[in-house]
């Protein structure tokens, strides 16, 4: 606990080095949009740089072809052609997860270096008022609400720009 709690410390101080322009010069709301975009476009690049889409193209393909193979042979009742496309979905499917994993790992571990940072600096602050109730949230949004939308939209923004 001491060694993680010194590690966590260690990088508090070198994001508000690196950070005190944003929370200095803008607003909690901007800052955040720019830190959230800033690290959603960092965890795309290094998954994108791990991940081998031809292994991945190659994966959907063999599933999506042994999807037909697996209803061809299900219409026709071959009960030992369902077992074998099963398996081999199976197995494709175990792949993709494995590569999935990986890219979840790193992204959790990016997005968890900088949580605590942010949520050192702005929890209990209102980053934006609804005009509106939303259900389980309320009529605003706390930071990490306002780091998951701008997260998932600049995520969303950016695979579409890049064709994905």
């Amino acid at each position: 606990k001491m060694i993680l709690e010194t590690i966590v410390n260690g990088l508090a101080a070198v994001f508000d080095v690196f950070l005190w322009p944003l929370r200095t010069f803008f607003l909690p709301s901007v800052s955040l949009i720019l830190i959230a975009s800033a690290l959603t476009v960092i965890v795309f690049v290094i998954n994108r740089a791990l991940v081998d889409k031809n292994a991945v193209k190659q994966i959907k393909d063999k599933v999506e072809e042994t999807r037909e193979k697996l209803t061809k042979a299900q219409k026709e009742g071959n009960k030992e052609e369902i077992f074998k496309h099963m398996s081999d979905l199976w197995q494709a499917n175990n792949q993709y997860i494995r590569i999935s994993m990986k890219t979840m790992l790193v992204s959790l571990v990016i997005v968890s270096l900088f949580l605590p940072w942010i949520k050192g600096h702005y929890d209990g602050l209102v980053i934006a008022q609804l005009p509106f109730f939303v259900p389980l949230i309320g009529t605003s949004l706390n930071w990490i609400y306002w780091y998951v939308f701008v997260s998932l939209g600049v995520g969303w923004c950016f695979r579409k720009i890049l064709g994905e």
